[in-house]
């Protein structure tokens, strides 16, 4: 348990590599809370995970996250911001790339 007493925080952990991130720091230790936009909480092997539904383009999910972090032990010490960018947020990239250029798209 090379992670025992850690706080860490997973977005798009409902399946894929977010997933097997919250599992692995879950099974090493880790007090994890897991978070993505699909409300239904997947079945993580490690015992000590949280999850939660959240968008994170939206602030006020992130207040929720902080406030469910003041209840842990600790600070947080990892934050893993994996997720996949979904349709709309392609369709404001190939909006902003027609109307301003190529040049300012990241």
């Amino acid at each position: 348990m090379r992670l025992k007493d850690k706080v860490a925080v997973v977005t798009g952990a409902h399946r894929g590599i977010g997933f097997a991130i919250a599992d692995a720091l879950a099974r090493e230790g880790a007090s994890v809370l897991a978070a993505d936009i699909i409300a239904k909480r997947p079945e993580f092997v490690g015992n000590s995970v949280d999850y939660m539904a959240m968008d994170v383009s939206l602030p006020s999910h992130w207040d929720d996250v902080e406030a469910r972090l003041r209840r842990k032990p600790g600070c947080l010490d990892i934050l893993v911001h994996r997720f996949q960018s979904s349709n709309h947020i392609k369709r404001r990239c190939r909006v902003y790339r027609t109307k301003y250029g190529r040049q300012g798209v990241g």
